[in-house]
């Protein structure tokens, strides 16, 4: 029970990037929640674009279970805000998602 926090986590991340994974290779929009409310133009697109947001998302509670491993878990909780905000961050820069 050492490291539940980590293996916790390690799970989380896996299944958003299996979620992605999905959502990417099957390009199907009725796998996105919400997305039937919304006017999508390109919806293969808009799949895509939201799979590669996600997998950067998935990427804040790997790093935060990674620090957990080998130190305390207030340092992985604070990795784990400060990845959150650096990966949403990143999202928002480099993925547009203007479909």
């Amino acid at each position: 029970m050492d490291h539940a926090y980590c293996y916790l986590l390690f799970a989380f991340s896996a299944m958003i990037l299996l979620y992605a994974g999905l959502v990417f290779f099957t390009k199907d929009i009725k796998l996105v929640a919400r997305s039937g409310a919304a006017k999508i133009k390109d919806p293969k697109r808009y799949a895509v674009q939201f799979s590669k947001v996600l997998a950067i998302v998935a990427v804040a509670p790997l790093l935060s279970g990674l620090v957990g491993l080998f130190s305390t878990g207030t340092r992985a909780a604070v990795t784990f805000v400060g990845a959150m905000i650096g990966c949403i961050g990143f999202a928002a820069a480099k993925i547009r998602l203007d479909v």
